[in-house]
C-alpha cells in the first residue's frame, strides 16, 4: 500500500515506500520479528514493540537485533519486559 501513490495521498503521506516512516510491531515473535527485520532492512524505524502486557519504546528506532539479543540474553518473556525502554 506505500508504495501506491493514490493511498498514500489518502493519508497525508506525500512519499512512497518504506523508507523514513515509523512503525509499531504487534508482538515479537517469529512473524513480528521477521516484520521489524524487514521494515528495519528498507529503512523504516521501527518504534515499538508491543505484546499482550508489555512494550519496548524508542523514539529513533529500536535496533531490532539488540532486541532480539537483549530478550535472548536475558531469558525475558513479554510479561517481564513491562515497559522497558531501550538505551
Amino acid at each position: 500500500m506505500l508504495k501506491i501513490q493514490s493511498f498514500c495521498d489518502k493519508v497525508g503521506d506525500a512519499s512512497l515506500g518504506i523508507k523514513g516512516k515509523t512503525f509499531t510491531v504487534q508482538g515479537f515473535g517469529n512473524v513480528g520479528y521477521w516484520a521489524a527485520k524487514f521494515l528495519e532492512q528498507d529503512e523504516g524505524i521501527v518504534t515499538h514493540i508491543i505484546e499482550r502486557d508489555a512494550a519496548i519504546y524508542k523514539a529513533d528506532g529500536i535496533d531490532i537485533e539488540h532486541a532480539k539479543a537483549y530478550l535472548i540474553e536475558h531469558a525475558l518473556s513479554s510479561a517481564t519486559i513491562n515497559a522497558m525502554r531501550l538505551r
